[in-house]
C-alpha cells in the first residue's frame, strides 16, 4: 500500500513513479493535495478500486499512466467518470487506463 495520506506530506512533488513494484490496495486520493504533480506512473502494480476523481484537480498534470491494475469505475455507473473529471487538467498530454476493470460509455 501506499500510505493514504502520501500526498500530504508532499505538496511539492513534481513527479512519482510508483511502477512494476509490489504495492496494492487503493491509489491513495491524497495524491490530489501534491498540487505541482506534473508525472504519475503507477503501471503493473495491483492497485485497486477507484481511480480517485481528486486527480482531477491536478491542474499541473501532464502524464498519468495506470494501466495493468485493477482498478474500476463506481458501481453501478455507465459512465467513466474518471475522464470528465480531468477537464481541468490543461496541462495534459497523456492519460493511460488500459489494462483495468472500466467499463462504460466514454463521456
Amino acid at each position: 500500500h501506499l500510505p493514504k495520506d502520501v500526498g500530504r506530506f508532499l505538496p511539492n512533488l513534481q513527479q512519482l513513479y510508483a511502477g512494476t513494484n509490489n504495492f496494492d490496495g487503493p491509489l491513495p486520493a491524497s495524491l490530489s493535495n501534491a498540487t505541482r504533480l506534473q508525472l504519475l506512473t503507477a503501471e503493473s502494480i495491483k492497485f485497486s478500486g477507484l481511480i480517485p476523481l481528486e486527480l482531477g484537480s491536478l491542474t499541473q498534470l501532464k502524464y498519468l499512466y495506470l494501466w495493468e491494475n485493477i482498478l474500476t469505475n463506481a458501481h453501478g455507473s455507465h459512465e467513466l467518470s474518471i475522464l470528465t473529471s480531468f477537464t481541468k487538467c490543461r496541462m495534459q498530454q497523456k492519460v493511460n487506463i488500459s489494462q483495468n476493470l472500466l467499463n462504460g460509455t466514454l463521456p
